[in-house]
């Protein structure tokens, strides 16, 4: 199966996995598939996502790199691609785990990275 072989780059691999399925079965596919080739193949699977089409599946698979981003500590870059989710409300989700994250392994960076007005809405819905 063309998906699961290491030697062959990440465009190639992923392109044939969204050929092969459709639906919500493709954005579970899209998903699974980000979740494992994000530890090793951070930059080109990023290249790939972008290239994919707007919609459900892709912003499942960015928010599946934004969350192994974020466990390698690549927060800046998690942000980035958090920013390009589509949905507002996954969006929202990634880029709020994301900061708190950030905030608890490197507080002095996160608040200087941070946009603002994330830093405020977390203020606003974190618990005193």
């Amino acid at each position: 199966m063309l998906a699961n072989q290491r030697s062959v780059p990440v465009v190639e691999r992923g392109d044939w996995l969204v050929a092969q399925v459709d639906g919500e079965a493709r954005t579970e596919a899209v998903e699974g598939f980000v979740q494992r080739m994000a530890w090793e193949r951070n930059g080109e699977l990023d290249r790939w996502l972008a290239a994919q089409p707007a919609g459900e599946a892709r912003d499942k698979g960015l928010n599946a790199l934004v969350n192994a981003q974020s466990s390698q500590r690549s927060f800046a870059q998690a942000l980035a691609n958090a920013e390009r989710i589509g949905d507002e409300a996954l969006r929202a989700t990634a880029t709020e785990d994301l900061a708190r994250n950030w905030i608890a392994a490197e507080p002095e960076k996160a608040q200087a990275a941070l946009p603002s007005e994330l830093l405020e809405r977390l203020e606003a819905i974190t618990p005193k």
